[in-house]
């Protein structure tokens, strides 16, 4: 091969290293922020904090998440380590407690140590729920379920005295001047004696 045309393809092959080694470098690069990246949100569990750190663009995370199926498992394996420190930051709190100073005047007159019992109730929930958690449980009659009532069978007159039998339960004393006269005007006059009895009392009375 001539001179000539060996040139050329020198020239190519330069340049075609010169790109793979740009490559490889920029790949360091990017690994590199990958990793400080995640060792900050390791330490601080949230995204903007730890990008500010890494300085990069808070964008940044969402495109690796994106682009690098490797990057997601992780990312939340150093969201892990950062509850695991606040796992052990609530256990000492809870069990071994805080020193805290004790305050006179304005000026530090000695320490006292307290533990945080809400804490302890936290932790014993998260760890062994089926004896700590909190339950709250509403049923019916004898633990079934609880019945429901179609009011939808219920005449005017009646839904206006289940009305006001709830508002005296809730304090009022009687119906409005309009409910009372709608009730009265539904109601015959054998109902009437009824509505009374029931505590259906008119306004003022």
């Amino acid at each position: 091969m001539s001179a000539e045309a060996k040139g050329p393809k020198l020239k190519k092959d330069g340049t075609e290293r010169k790109r793979r080694a740009n490559s490889i470098l920029l790949n360091k690069q990017i690994a590199g922020r990958k990793s400080a990246y995640l060792r900050a949100v390791s330490r601080t569990g949230n995204i903007t904090r730890a990008a500010d750190a890494a300085r990069i663009s808070r964008i940044t995370h969402y495109d690796w998440m994106a682009g690098d199926p490797g990057f997601e498992p992780r990312f939340e394996e150093a969201m892990d380590k950062y509850l695991d420190s606040l796992e052990r930051e609530a256990d000492r709190r809870a069990v071994a407690g805080v020193r805290r100073a004790i305050y006179y005047q304005g000026k530090v007159v000695g320490y006292e140590r307290v533990w945080s019992d809400t804490l302890l109730m936290f932790r014993l929930n998260a760890e062994r729920p089926k004896k700590y958690k909190y339950r709250s449980e509403v049923s019916g009659p004898g633990g079934g379920p609880i019945p429901v009532v179609d009011l939808s069978r219920l005449s005017e007159v009646e839904l206006l005295a289940l009305r006001a039998i709830r508002a005296k339960l809730e304090g009022a004393q009687s119906l409005t001047d309009g409910d009372f006269r709608v009730l009265k005007a539904l109601a015959g006059a054998s109902e009437e004696a009824s509505i009374l009895d029931a505590g259906v009392e008119p306004p003022g009375g």
